[in-house]
C-alpha cells in the first residue's frame, strides 16, 4: 500500500474530483450531509469556519494497492483499511469521505478529510508524510507477519468498519 497526501485550500475542487469520476463510488462518510456534492462540500466548509485561521484545511489522501490484490480488495476491506490508516494517522473526531475509483488497473481509494476537527481544533500535519510512510509500513509488516500476504505486501486485514454506505453508488446515496 502506498499513500499519497495532498493538502488543499478548498473542498469544492477535491469533492468534485473524487465524486465526479465516471467510475467513482462513495463507500463511506462521516459527519457530512449526503444529499449531493454541494451538500457534502457545504458540510466541510461549515466546519472549516470554526477555525478560519487554517489556510489549508483539506487533506486529500489516495491509498493505492497492487493490481495483483484487486480481487481480494472488496469495498468493505478497503473501507476497513482506510479507517485503520486514518486512526493510526490521528484523523479522528472529524469529517471525511472515502470513495473508490475504478479508473486504473490498480485498486485505490480517495480520502477527503477535514483538518478542522469537530471541536474546531486543527489536526496536526506535522511530519505527515513521514508518519504516513511509517503507518503504511507498519500495516504491511503486520500483514506479512500474520502470514496472510507473503508476496505482494499490499493487502491488509480489515479494521473494524461500518457497513453504512459500503457498496452504494454515489448517486444512490441519500440521508435516511
Amino acid at each position: 500500500m502506498v499513500a499519497k497526501i495532498v493538502q488543499g485550500r478548498g473542498f469544492r475542487g477535491v469533492i468534485n474530483y473524487v465524486l465526479d469520476k465516471n467510475k467513482a463510488q462513495l463507500l463511506y462518510a462521516e459527519g457530512v450531509r449526503l444529499k449531493d456534492k454541494d451538500s457534502i462540500t457545504h458540510s466541510f466548509i461549515t466546519q472549516n469556519q470554526m477555525n478560519p485561521k487554517i489556510t489549508k484545511p483539506v487533506a486529500h489522501i489516495s491509498l493505492d494497492f497492487s493490481m495483483q490484490d484487486k480481487e481480494r480488495l472488496t469495498d468493505k476491506v478497503m473501507v476497513g483499511i482506510a479507517l485503520e490508516y486514518m486512526q493510526k494517522m490521528g484523523y479522528e473526531n472529524t469529517q471525511y469521505i472515502i470513495a473508490r475509483h475504478h479508473d486504473t488497473d490498480h485498486p485505490h481509494v480517495h480520502l477527503v478529510i477535514n483538518r478542522i476537527d469537530n471541536d474546531g481544533k486543527r489536526i496536526t500535519d506535522q511530519n505527515e508524510k513521514f508518519r504516513s510512510t511509517k503507518v503504511c509500513m507498519e500495516l504491511t509488516k503486520k500483514e506479512v507477519e500474520d502470514g496472510r500476504n507473503p508476496y505482494y505486501f499490499y493487502l491488509l486485514p480489515p479494521a473494524k468498519y461500518s457497513s453504512r454506505l459500503v457498496g452504494h453508488k454515489y448517486h444512490s446515496v441519500s440521508r435516511a
